[in-house]
C-alpha cells in the first residue's frame, strides 16, 4: 500500500462515502447535541466520551508522525479516555476532530512511502500498522456511537 492510497482511505472514513456506510464526520454531525453526554447506564461511556478518546489516539499519532518517541498512552488511563468535562460539547468536539484530521494529513502528505516501512518513534510496528490502525480504531468506535445513539433515540 501507498501513503497516497492510506491518505485517500483516511479521507474517505473521516468525511467521504466510505464502504461500510456513512463516514465518521457525517455520522457524529447527525447525532443531537443532547446526546453527547447521556450514558445510556451509569457508570458507561458517553458518546463525548468516544469522541474525546478518537482524539486521544489521533493526537498520539501526530506525536508518532513528528517522530516524537516519548510521547506515549497508558492504556485505560485519563490519556486514553480523557475525562475533562468542559471538552464535552458537540460542536467543541466536531472541531478537534478536523483539526486532527487536517494535521494528520499535511504530516502524512509530507512524507514518502518509505515511511510506511520504517518504525513508529518509539515502537517496534512500523509506521504503515500506525495509520491503518488508526483507521481502524475510527471505525471501531463509530460502531459503538451509533449503537448508543441508536439506544437513545430509538425513533430514529
Amino acid at each position: 500500500m501507498t501513503l497516497d492510497e492510506l491518505i485517500k482511505d483516511y479521507k474517505e472514513v473521516f468525511s467521504g462515502k466510505p464502504w461500510y456506510g456513512v463516514s465518521v464526520f457525517t455520522s457524529l454531525e447527525k447525532i443531537e447535541a443532547e446526546h453527547w453526554n447521556r450514558p445510556l447506564k451509569d457508570g458507561r461511556k458517553t458518546i463525548a466520551q468516544m469522541v474525546l478518546h478518537m482524539i486521544a489516539w489521533r493526537r498520539f499519532t501526530i506525536e508518532k508522525l513528528k517522530r516524537n518517541e516519548h510521547y506515549t498512552i497508558k492504556l485505560n488511563s485519563s490519556e486514553d479516555w480523557p475525562t475533562d468535562e468542559t471538552k464535552r460539547e458537540k460542536n467543541h468536539l466536531l472541531g478537534e476532530l478536523q483539526e486532527t484530521q487536517q494535521e494528520i494529513i499535511g504530516l502524512l502528505e509530507n512524507l514518502d512511502d518509505g515511511f510506511l516501512k520504517e518504525k513508529i518513534s518509539g515502537g517496534k510496528a512500523a509506521n504503515e500498522l500506525l495509520i491503518k490502525g488508526l483507521i481502524h480504531h475510527d471505525i471501531y468506535h463509530l460502531g459503538q456511537i451509533n449503537l448508543i445513539n441508536s439506544q437513545l433515540n430509538p425513533e430514529q
